[in-house]
């Protein structure tokens, strides 16, 4: 008897244990993703994608203040310097480092940290929402204003150079031996490809399209057909495509995987771009080491961005590992380890001019 009330006790316990770790206020708090569909390649679990709660984790609202732009539709001239948007002129803009707004561009970016139900560690993740009022402020930028080999430079120091409100990095063109494809700011410097990569056109009306694994002259022959007013302004060749119309691919399919460039089948830091609809887009990095202990491959890259944003139009993989840089206002958001310079930079730009 006195065993059998020795066991209901413990079991009593356990239970009130239990309850008040799910309800301690002290505590910190799970909360669950919301699931709408399943997610590609991934296990069927309820605990696919988790955020952990707090100051910084991932809100289902996008970005809702937008003004209705005022200012100068900015020049496509790859040297010319954009408006810098300036803390004095709080009458039309504001900007908390994680947060900026304009009549003419809405930024912010939130964190999130993740708990994939296929890996034992957490995934920190930061997304940056980017609106902007014309497409000529979705433009690039190269190290020193060229394209000549070598002479790589600091993500965070171009994008200052340039103005830019939010920037990430491209596809590091400039590296020995790359099978690139440089269209930058309408003007067109060099094609080497060898149908081994995927390749992201930016048109002038703001819009991604891409071709899966073309060759040079298939890309050629892209930019040549396309008609007038949506002439492509800048082009990037690493990818591959991650998603399209909402449906992540099949990253095993794919040229950049079956050419073997990448190291696409392990755990790296990842960064993509990703256009959510007219003028609206976001940057996706999921933080990670270059020595694979910790980060996404290119599918999960895929799988999640594609949770992210089920009805997106394009999201494209650019240059990942050491390369991976996110700015906002001149200051990176994370440090990479095996951090590195680069060579050219995708970044978003105010076209409002204060009085």
């Amino acid at each position: 008897m006195n065993a059998s009330r020795i066991r209901l006790t413990i079991i009593a316990l356990m239970i009130l244990s239990l309850i008040f770790l799910v309800s301690s206020p002290s505590l910190a708090q799970v909360t669950e993703l919301p699931l709408d569909q399943t997610v590609p390649g991934m296990p069927l679990q309820e605990e696919n994608w988790i955020a952990v709660s707090g100051e910084n984790a991932l809100a289902d609202e996008r970005v809702q203040a937008f003004g209705t732009a005022q200012g100068k539709v900015l020049k496509y001239d790859a040297a010319s310097r954009t408006w810098a948007p300036t803390e004095k002129d709080a009458a039309v803009s504001k900007f908390d480092w994680l947060f900026y707004e304009d009549p003419s561009i809405s930024v912010r970016c939130e964190f999130a940290t993740l708990i994939p139900a296929f890996k034992a560690k957490q995934i920190q993740s930061s997304i940056t929402y980017v609106r902007v009022a014309d497409p000529s402020q979705i433009r690039s930028a190269m190290s020193y204003d060229n394209d000549r080999k070598g002479g790589m430079a600091e993500a965070a120091d171009m994008a200052v150079q340039k103005n830019a409100v939010a920037a990430v990095n491209g596809d590091f063109f400039k590296y020995k031996n790359n099978p690139c494809y440089v269209l930058r700011q309408g003007v067109f410097y060099r094609n080497l490809l060898k149908g081994k990569r995927d390749v992201l056109f930016i048109d002038a009306e703001g819009n991604f399209s891409a071709l899966y694994g073309p060759t040079g002259e298939e890309a050629e022959a892209y930019t040549a057909a396309r008609p007038e007013g949506q002439e492509i302004v800048n082009a990037f060749a690493i990818g591959p495509v991650l998603v399209e119309n909402g449906a992540a691919r099949n990253i095993s399919e794919t040229s950049v995987a079956k050419s073997g460039e990448f190291q696409w089948k392990y755990a790296q830091q990842r960064v993509a771009v990703v256009q959510t609809g007219p003028l609206e887009y976001a940057i996706v990095e999921a933080y990670g080491k270059t020595d694979g202990s910790m980060g996404m491959t290119v599918q999960e890259f895929a799988d999640y961005v594609a949770y992210l944003f089920p009805d997106c139009l394009m999201a494209y993989n650019l240059d990942g590992g050491g390369s991976t840089n996110v700015v906002l206002r001149g200051e990176r958001i994370h440090t990479t380890p095996g951090h590195r310079q680069i060579s050219d930079i995708l970044y978003f730009a105010s076209a409002w001019e204060a009085e």
